[in-house]
This record gives C-alpha cells, structure tokens and sequence, in this order.
C-alpha cells in the first residue's frame, strides 16, 4: 500500500501545483484520500485527452481533404476514421491493461487505488499522443 500512495503523490503533485486538485491531494491521508485524488485526476485527464481528441480530429479532417486532393490516401481509409477506430480501440486497451494491473492487490481498497491510478497514467499518455498528432510533424 505504501508504494501505491507514493505513486498517487506523483500522479497528484502536477495537478496540485496548478491548482486543479485539492492541497490534499499533494499528501493524501490514507488510500481511501489518495484514491478520491486520483480518481479526480482521472477526470482531468480525459477532460484533458477530449480536448486533444477534438484538435486531432480536426487535423485529421484537414488531412484528409488534402489527401482527396492527391486522390485519395493509400487504402482508401480515411485518416480521420482510422484516428475514431484508435481511439475506440485504446479505451478498450487501457480499460483492460489497468484492470489486469490492478488485481496485483488482494483488498477493494488497493485494486481501487491502483486502477484509478493506471487509468489516469495511461490517459495522461493517450492525450500527449493525441497532442502531438494534432501539432502534426
């Protein structure tokens, strides 16, 4: 339990250094504390990761006009619906990844903890990928 409260403080300081989260958040008071705080920094990240999806979506979008006008993109997918089925994909990726990670603990508390906290890493990542896409090369 230690070293999941210690993995909360890291996911929770950079969110409570730009005032999104509680001052608690930066020193929890037991799991149960230190899974509300990641639980909300769950919901910043994908609050997050939806701004980015949007931004990606649009780039994909531009890019798939200027593919029409090369006449087509090779396969005829198009960019922006490969980029839909990814991210449909992802979610089921990082739902399953975080819920097999979290049955390393054996009481409701810790797996609780732990899946929070893998889903709001794993968002956190997912929205820098997005992120980056949408900047383009």
């Amino acid at each position: 339990m230690r070293r999941l409260l210690g993995v909360a403080l890291l996911i929770a300081a950079p969110a409570a250094g730009q005032g999104v989260l509680p001052v608690d958040c930066a020193d929890p008071d037991g799991i149960a504390e230190a899974t509300d705080c990641a639980a909300r920094q769950l919901q910043v990240s994908e609050d997050q990761l939806d701004l980015a999806l949007g931004l990606a979506l649009t780039r994909a979008e531009v890019l798939d006009q200027d593919w029409a006008a090369e006449g087509g993109a090779p396969g005829e997918v198009s960019v922006h619906d490969a980029l839909d089925a990814s991210q449909t994909d992802w979610i089921a990726y990082r739902d399953a990844a975080c819920a097999a990670e979290s049955l390393q603990f054996f009481e409701r508390a810790e797996i609780d903890l732990a899946l929070a906290l893998c889903l709001a890493r794993l968002t956190v990542r997912r929205g820098d990928d997005l992120a980056a896409f949408a900047e383009g090369p």
